[in-house]
């Protein structure tokens, strides 16, 4: 199974992409922050990018792990999360 994941080099997302790939699925991985070579850039609240992030990848399915640590911000703002229902 191809999986997109958003948010890979974050908290949750250095915990669970390791383990889908130990399961033996291909791991597509993407932040906002580059931290890894194998990590992909991507804004999630950019809906242009998500949508040609997908387009490309055609992933089977998107684990969206994504999260602004920003409480303020949070409270705020559902821009990323919409972009990814939508």
């Amino acid at each position: 199974m191809k999986i997109l994941a958003t948010g890979a080099a974050g908290m949750l997302g250095k915990e669970v992409c390791p383990e889908f790939k130990r399961l033996g699925h291909k791991v597509v991985q993407a932040d906002i922050n580059q931290r890894l070579p194998e990590i992909q850039k991507l804004d999630v609240t950019n809906s242009s990018d998500v949508c040609e992030q997908v387009k490309k990848d055609q992933p089977d399915f998107v684990f969206h792990l994504a999260a602004e640590t920003n409480v303020d911000l949070c409270q705020n703002s559902l821009t990323g999360l919409a972009v990814l229902i939508l």
